[in-house]
């Protein structure tokens, strides 16, 4: 049953033409040995699963690590993408990250109903991180013009947890 989950997840989360509104926003960082943490934030409805991929060609692009979570998600979780971790299967062990190369997390569910907003980085993104961060991008407001500008941003585990779903928002999901 795992395998049949973890199979309608992957082809969830490689859908090439996917519309699916985005209810969650994904974020990566670094535990205190420096291996990657995954970190996802629910702002709608739940997600079962999350994949890294290298978008050469859109969701098109070669899935080089794949994780399964044991009960939707419907609020917060982080996990280890390196090491095994409780609530998570790992369905494709993520490999070592190499330098140069442009990686994407995205989460997604079951049913292909909820995705979650994807953030890409690299292996220096990762390298200058310090554990209890998270980088993801980010929907930032011009104060003085409304204007909305996409950056990537690094902000601690609770400011991740409490304006994720802003960039929700900004982004009209």
């Amino acid at each position: 049953m795992v395998g049949a989950a973890a199979l309608t997840v992957g082809v969830a989360l490689s859908c090439s033409a996917c519309t699916v509104p985005h209810g969650s926003v994904m974020g990566v960082g670094v535990d205190d040995a420096g291996r990657l943490v995954g970190y996802l934030r629910v702002c709608h409805d739940h997600i079962d699963g999350a994949t890294i991929y290298l978008p050469t060609d859109g969701f098109n692009g070669k899935t080089v690590g794949e994780w399964s979570a044991s009960q939707p998600v419907t609020d917060y979780a982080s996990w280890s993408l390196v090491e095994p971790t409780d609530g998570w299967t790992t369905e494709l062990a993520l490999p070592k990250l190499k330098a140069g190369v442009d990686y994407q997390f995205y989460g997604g569910t079951n049913e292909n109903t909820w995705s979650a907003m994807g953030s890409d980085f690299t292996k220096a993104d990762v390298d200058s991180m310090q554990p209890g961060m998270v980088w993801y991008s980010a929907a930032l407001t011009d104060r003085a013009t409304g204007a909305v500008t996409w950056s990537h941003v690094q902000v601690t585990v609770d400011e991740f947890k409490s304006n994720a779903c802003n960039t929700l928002a900004a982004a009209g999901g």
